[in-house]
């Protein structure tokens, strides 16, 4: 088998290898992430009322197993709506991973594509048989795979002199928090309880994933998975914990920030600042109904001043405000403060046709504050997802 052996920045002991079951045209749709040594993991899953069969199976297999032998994912079908027999399925690629590296572990299973469609289990079980023919492909390769509308392959890397983080992520469209319609998978060679695991990644998402959105929609195949195979003989304790939590969340949040740049259509990333709350979820409230505004998003695409979106967002979520208190900036321009300021229109549509965009929120209440990160919405968008199953 060849792996990231010799390429010193990759974590040890992770082989990475593709194949192609014909659910996508002309491209790999199966990838196979093995760890030669079982890795203790963590999963984060989507809180969408209907779970496709690869997030059922995976939540039992977290629930029956201390290790796992890596993950093994599909791209084209979702495997969602697909009743018993999808989860019998997904159950199959398990199998069939398993087999492919002689394994005594289970393998995570991920599944990314169109809802209500019967995956075609055989065709992607000689898919994962062929895959550990590959085991030498690079971290952009593997990060194709899994991609759909993507436009671009989504991938990171962390290198320490004691161990490494890699991650790769998809996704494009059909992003809100709870997760975000995302498959993101991380491996570590550095050494951690499964305890450690989970806490450390229930932490990193709500910091990062669980703060974008592209167009407000949840999925139902969402999921983090973290392996960490203990190869490089570093264990996390005590300032190397601590070292590896900034770091699961900086490798999130670059993932998750090229997810909100990869946004179907999307043209700017805008981020939202609720700031001067008494509570933390209130301004989280905020943040959100200003950044799923469709009337803000659309504003912000057509490069238009219009601060009365952002406040009318905020308003909608009732809570009680001083409107004399109330502040909302563009980048550093002040806009409104209780009533409209007087500004130089001209230099803020200047400053909106940038890729980037803040928009601040300020209550005038308290010391509170969440940031939220999405895009803006284009017809580009709408021509996306109006012929996605075609």
């Amino acid at each position: 088998m060849v792996n990231f052996e010799g390429k010193d920045e990759y974590p040890k002991k992770y082989f990475f290898g593709s194949s192609c079951a014909g659910l996508k045209k002309n491209a790999n749709d199966v990838l196979l992430i093995y760890s030669e040594e079982p890795a203790n993991f963590s999963c984060v899953f989507t809180k969408n009322s209907f779970p496709a069969a690869p997030i059922i199976v995976s939540k039992r297999v977290m629930d029956s197993s201390n290790k796992v032998s890596g993950i093994v994912v599909n791209a084209g079908c979702a495997n969602a709506a697909t009743g018993n027999a999808g989860i019998k399925d997904a159950e199959e690629m398990i199998k069939a991973a398993m087999e492919a590296t002689q394994s005594k572990t289970p393998f995570l299973v991920a599944s990314t594509g169109v809802i209500g469609i019967r995956l075609p289990v055989e065709k992607v079980k000689k898919a994962i048989k062929k895959a550990p023919s590959s085991f030498s492909i690079a971290g952009e390769e593997a990060a194709k795979v899994i991609m759909t509308t993507d436009s671009f392959p989504k991938y990171c890397i962390t290198k320490y002199s004691d161990y490494s983080i890699f991650g790769i992520s998809k996704g494009a469209g059909m992003i809100s928090p709870k997760m975000a319609t995302t498959l993101t998978f991380i491996v570590t060679d550095a050494a951690a309880t499964n305890e450690f695991l989970r806490k450390s990644l229930k932490k990193a998402v709500e910091k990062t994933y669980n703060r974008i959105s592209v167009d407000g929609d949840m999925s139902t195949n969402d999921c983090i998975f973290l392996l960490a195979n203990g190869a490089s003989g570093t264990e996390l304790t005590g300032e190397k914990a601590e070292r590896f939590q900034r770091s699961l969340e900086n490798s999130l949040m670059r993932l998750a920030l090229m997810v909100i740049k990869d946004g179907e259509g999307a043209t700017k990333i805008i981020r939202i600042i609720a700031k001067g709350f008494y509570r933390s979820d209130d301004a989280r409230a905020v943040a959100r109904a200003i950044g799923d505004s469709l009337l803000v998003k659309t504003a912000i695409h057509g490069e238009d001043v219009n601060w009365g979106r952002v406040l009318a967002a905020a308003g909608k979520t009732c809570l009680p405000f001083d409107v004399e208190k109330v502040a909302i900036l563009f980048g550093d321009t002040k806009v409104f403060k209780g009533e409209v300021q007087r500004y130089d229109e001209s230099s803020v549509k200047k400053y909106l046709k940038g890729n980037e965009v803040v928009i601040t929120f300020d209550a005038g209440q308290g010391k509170e504050k969440f940031e939220y990160i999405t895009c803006d919405l284009s017809e580009e968008y709408v021509k996306i997802n109006a012929s996605y199953r075609s």
